[in-house]
């Protein structure tokens, strides 16, 4: 499939357009004027939830954290794999860097090491694997994959509130879904792709903040999914159905 040659509409906000650019630039923390704008231009709570809180605060050096991913579904080989976060000292003893390995094998998504994360690299991590599936499966082109996923945020999607169960208790989240392709005008060429939801979740009282993400493809007409891939914290049960 050739590639789009009409890019998404441009996101207005500077911040927007620098996430575009890639994911990383999250990751590494913005400056508080970054943050800023105008009032027709506001980033939405969904974008500030995922790319801007701080979600490493409070954790040592040596703290490592463990996700598990699955992939169930007739669209796809299913696989079962995981992901470590470990934060180790920087040079100057301040805390911390953070250093991600996602996935093994040939599924590996390579991260760059990032001193003072701002948000969860895990969650970069697994966007990556998504987009690059996405290129495969469809001939598209990543930057404009990024760039679909980024509009649905800034749509302003609702923060719906959630009971997560952490280490057996229950502990209070929220949960964000996009449907980035619902009303891509290239729709027609991602097939069944095309209607995929992502769900995002997190609690504050969980270490790294990111519970999970569940990527879903559901037959049309019925509620039988065809392809879920899903990424949680070790010791968090994820619920079993999406928002």
């Amino acid at each position: 499939m050739p590639h789009p040659v009409q890019p998404p509409r441009p996101l207005s906000h500077p911040l927007r357009a620098l996430l575009t650019a890639g994911w990383l630039i999250v990751a590494a923390g913005l400056s508080p004027a970054c943050a800023q704008a105008a009032p027709s231009q506001e980033i939405t709570p969904a974008e500030r939830a995922l790319f801007l809180e701080p979600s490493l605060g409070g954790l040592k050096a040596g703290t490592a954290l463990d996700y598990r991913m699955r992939r169930s579904g007739t669209l796809d080989s299913p696989f079962d794999d995981d992901a470590r976060l470990t934060l180790s000292p920087r040079a100057d003893q301040a805390c911390c860097a953070a250093q991600v390995r996602f996935l093994s094998g040939e599924r590996t998504v390579k991260l760059p090491d990032i001193d003072l994360p701002e948000a969860n690299p895990v969650l970069l991590g697994f966007l990556e694997y998504d987009i690059r599936e996405m290129e495969r499966a469809t001939g598209g082109k990543a930057n404009y994959f990024r760039k679909r996923i980024r509009m649905a945020l800034a749509e302003g999607p609702a923060l719906q509130p959630v009971t997560l169960r952490w280490q057996g208790r229950p502990l209070a989240g929220v949960a964000v879904t996009i449907t980035p392709y619902a009303d891509d005008p290239l729709r027609a060429r991602y097939g069944k792709l095309a209607d995929k939801r992502y769900t995002f979740w997190r609690a504050a009282g969980l270490p790294g903040r990111l519970a999970g993400v569940r990527t879903q493809v559901i037959e049309a007409g019925t509620t039988t999914p065809l392809a879920t891939t899903e990424l949680w914290l070790q010791g968090l049960e994820l619920p079993a159905t999406t928002p």
